[in-house]
């Protein structure tokens, strides 16, 4: 989470901020994993999902790119 390449917050929880992490699990790979985290207030944070990379959220990786 803390060297995601891109985050994106996504729906949750009212609340909560609900985020999407996409990255590297390590600097040696090429592979991506998604992590999603609930955080809330007033410091705690929750991570319920973590998996490689699907397509629901690889759209991230691209967004801001000229098509």
């Amino acid at each position: 989470m803390m060297h995601a390449d891109v985050s994106s917050e996504i729906d949750g929880e009212p609340g909560e901020q609900t985020i999407v992490y996409v990255g590297h699990p390590h600097g040696q790979t090429e592979r991506y994993l998604e992590v999603i985290a609930a955080h809330r207030p007033p410091r705690t944070i929750v991570i319920f999902h973590v998996m490689p990379l699907t397509g629901q959220f690889r759209y991230l990786l691209h967004e801001g790119e000229a098509q």
